[in-house]
């Protein structure tokens, strides 16, 4: 019988020991054989870094005395030194500049400094720098100690970001990171007190500066938007202030003018005069406007919330698109403060579109809604259908009616099959809501029952590809029961169906409203591979003389080719290969 040798205890074992601090324990280990340090392949942790994690000063010194690697890093790429830093232990930190260098970066190139800044510790800040540390140095992601005292502590512990601020500052760390000012400037402190006489002479000091932002508040011109200083807006744009500079930072978690634009500030806070400004300044700046981030309200809808009539008009007529949508996919008309505000967008949106858009957007569709309900006869120039199924999705049992008596067509589109059984839970009628997002609700609920105690949801069915022939599937597709865009199981499309279905009319419509070409089911399959297996030479042609790629890869494995030869499809085959098919094409593993 064999007998059981002895194995030496692991290093996994030493580094439990050493983060509980029991210094007989790992000297006990140490001498059974227990490596110093993990191997090569398994180095989640080490006993050093558990050590230094814990503040256990004794059982590290002993470590790095028997012989461990001071700069042997774990699987996060992180060193005893750096894992020291964050946890704040700086005793450890202080033995550890003894063996390893202060600068050494983590597999993010990350320093100890940066690490302790992290962590918001100001007496380990104090001591790494007091080593020597580099101020400057940038990580991977090009983020400088001092821009993490912003990204990482500024909100949560501002009195420790203060101290470690100024300590950085002291030491020679760059106050620009990413085009933006990690400090407050003159010019940023004279903008933001109202100093008009000051900021008049730094920019003519330093003209340069006038768009130089900081990394919460944006520059100087945003700082006037906001406070409605018409005078320093002014002062600032003839010193060559950018109305739509975007205060696009890189640094998380900062407020007001994040992401935004003067023009957007002056009109959520509702400053016309200053609107005025900017428009002058950039005469296209409401059509041009750059795209808005994060949520952020483009101006016109920004105006319209504020409840400033003035800066609405102002945007109007300075030509703002009007279905813009903020982040919530509410346009102006949605936001609108007041009854005046309404009207005037209403008027615009009329004399804008006097006749139907083709393939309006989303929020074209809701706002088009709106305008219908309201404007009455005048509504007959628009297309009733493209709006009733937007009425029924923000619940608007007035403009579902009005809809209704201008001629839309009632269809399983428009009112979606299953809605009068969804649950809402919403207040009771009779009870009265005591917020506006509790209003909405409860609108939403009688709104609902409203419209389904008139009838209006019955006789409406699902219109069933497998049973139809291509003349209804037309007059569907004309008269909007059936979307270009419509989704089905699987992510199937109208085009899918019609495909699939051979019928190369109804394609071509589909076509010609804007249906994708390429769109793919969860499986990977275009319309094309549905036509190559089933459909005629019609129908493949229909779809390749609207630029669909006859050797185009759906879910990457499928080809049109392959498909209709494996289906012994033969018109198909003669099709792809007329529009350009690749006859040696191979299908390739997914």
């Amino acid at each position: 019988m064999l007998k059981l040798l002895d194995t030496p205890p692991s290093h996994r074992e030493l580094a439990e020991v050493a983060a509980e601090g029991d210094l007989a324990k790992v000297g006990a280990l140490i001498d059974a054989g227990a490596p110093l340090d993990p191997p090569a392949r398994h180095p989640e942790t080490t006993a050093l870094n558990e050590a230094a994690k814990n503040g256990r000063l004794a059982v590290l010194t002993r470590l790095i005395e028997r012989g461990a690697d001071a700069q042997r890093q774990n699987t996060y790429g992180s060193a005893p030194i750096h894992v020291a830093a964050i946890e704040g232990q700086l005793d450890c930190v202080m033995e550890m500049l003894e063996h390893a260098d202060v600068d050494a970066p983590d597999r993010d190139g990350r320093t100890a400094l940066q690490e302790a800044v992290q962590g918001g510790h100001p007496k380990v800040v104090e001591a790494l720098l007091a080593a020597g540390a580099d101020a400057a140095i940038a990580d991977r992601l090009n983020r400088t100690a001092l821009a993490k005292v912003h990204d990482k502590l500024d909100a949560k512990r501002p009195d420790e970001a203060a101290r470690i601020r100024a300590m950085l500052i002291e030491a020679g760390a760059p106050t620009m990171h990413g085009g933006l000012s990690l400090v407050e400037t003159p010019l940023h402190a004279a903008a933001k007190s109202g100093n008009l006489a000051s900021v008049a002479k730094l920019l003519k000091r330093t003209p340069d500066a006038v768009d130089v932002m900081h990394f919460r508040h944006g520059a100087a011109l945003h700082m006037a938007a906001e406070a409605g200083n018409a005078e320093m807006a002014a002062a600032l744009l003839e010193a060559g202030g950018t109305p739509l500079l975007v205060s696009n930072t890189c640094i998380s978690g900062d407020t007001s003018a994040a992401n935004s634009t003067p023009l957007q500030i002056a009109a959520s806070c509702g400053h016309a005069d200053i609107v005025r400004q900017l428009l002058d300044a950039q005469p296209d700046g409401a059509r041009n406007h750059p795209p808005t981030r994060h949520g952020g309200a483009p101006p016109i809808v920004a105006a319209a919330r504020s409840g400033s009539l003035e800066c609405v008009r102002l945007l109007i007529d300075a030509g703002a698109y009007l279905f813009a949508t903020d982040g919530g996919e509410c346009t102006a008309l949605d936001r609108s403060a007041t009854p005046e505000i309404r009207d005037a967008l209403r008027g615009a949106v009329v004399a804008t579109y006097p006749k139907p858009p083709k393939g309006p957007a989303r929020g074209d569709v809701r706002a088009l809604a709106k305008v219908l309900v309201s404007e009455g006869s005048d509504s007959q120039r628009l297309r009733p259908d493209t709006a009733l199924r937007a009425a029924v999705g923000v619940r608007s049992l007035e403009a579902v009616e009005r809809l209704l008596r201008a001629g839309a067509h009632v269809s399983d589109r428009a009112i979606p099959a299953g809605w009068e059984s969804d649950a809402v839970e919403t207040l009771p009628p009779e009870r009265q809501p005591d917020s506006l997002e509790e209003q909405r609700r409860a609108d939403a609920w009688r709104n609902k029952l409203a419209l389904f105690a008139s009838g209006l949801g019955e006789g409406m069915r699902d219109f069933q590809w497998d049973s139809e022939d291509e003349d209804a599937a037309l007059e569907r597709i004309n008269d909007g029961t059936v979307y270009p865009t419509d989704h089905y199981e699987q992510a199937l499309e109208p085009l899918h169906m019609a495909a699939a279905y051979d019928m190369p009319r109804a394609v071509s419509r589909l076509i010609e409203l804007g249906a994708p070409l390429e769109h793919a089911t969860h499986q990977g399959e275009t319309p094309l591979i549905f036509a190559a297996r089933r459909a005629g030479r019609e129908t493949v042609a229909a779809l390749l003389r609207a630029g669909s790629d006859p050797n185009g890869r759906g879910g990457g494995s499928l080809v049109p080719l392959i498909e209709a030869a494996e289906a012994g499809n033969a018109p198909a085959v003669d099709a792809l290969l007329a529009g350009g098919a690749d006859p040696n094409v191979v299908r390739k593993k997914p």
